[in-house]
């Protein structure tokens, strides 16, 4: 599966970064088409891969790397609309796991899986976080708040759905129930501490920030290509 994702991943990606680029070299598309025609790379490479058994959203990354090898003037524009158009989707998405999802799970809920939700959104993400800041010199707060926040939402629900349609394991129905409460409790216990907490470490920012802090190191935007 990984193997036929990449493979047409790098297929569809460069072919049609080749011909968007071509055709916008010459005026025959612009504006909204050019946008419209990058999400179709990606889509259609998804659906190439799936139609061969292939991994889908290993297809559609690696097309994100060919197109952009591939069409490196159109990639800002693509950045933008991608990022407008990602919202939506997002949108989208949460909207679709409520409805169809949380609602049922709400009557399977059981103290382990409660148990090993709550586990999954603060000692199995702030433990690895921390750990992977020793030495940044950074301080606790901010150790603290970069561990905090770190919401389960989109991967976790196509992990899971991949899981309880691809994968056919045995226990593939009770894992997608613990995915999807530990969504549940990220959407409500991030939500609600989200603006709280973060006015709180603003105002200890504000207190204590020195020149020296790492904190207070300019960060530049990521280039894109």
């Amino acid at each position: 599966q990984v193997g036929f994702g990449v493979l047409f991943g790098v297929l569809v990606g460069y072919v049609g970064g080749r011909m968007i680029d071509h055709f916008a070299t010459r005026g025959w598309i612009e504006g909204a088409a050019r946008q419209l025609s990058t999400l179709a790379v990606g889509v259609g490479a998804f659906a190439v891969a799936e139609i061969v058994n292939g991994n889908g959203f290993v297809a559609a990354f690696v097309a994100g790397l060919a197109f952009g090898e591939a069409a490196r003037e159109h990639c800002t524009g693509a950045y933008d609309f991608a990022e407008d158009e990602g919202q939506l989707l997002a949108t989208l998405t949460f909207l679709f796991f409520g409805a169809v999802f949380a609602g049922p799970a709400l009557g399977d809920l059981t103290w382990p899986i409660l148990g090993f939700a709550l586990l999954a959104l603060t000692v199995m993400r702030i433990v690895p976080v921390a750990v992977s800041l020793v030495g940044s010199h950074l301080s606790v707060p901010t150790v603290a708040y970069m561990a905090w926040f770190g919401p389960r939402g989109l991967a976790s629900i196509l992990f899971g759905l991949f899981i309880l349609e691809e994968a056919d394991l045995p226990a593939g129905d009770e894992i997608f129930l613990v995915v999807t409460w530990t969504v549940i409790l990220s959407v409500l216990l991030h939500g609600l501490t989200s603006v709280w907490l973060s006015e709180r470490y603003g105002q200890w920012y504000v207190i204590h920030r020195r020149s020296h802090m790492p904190e207070a190191t300019a960060v530049e935007e990521m280039p894109t290509r």
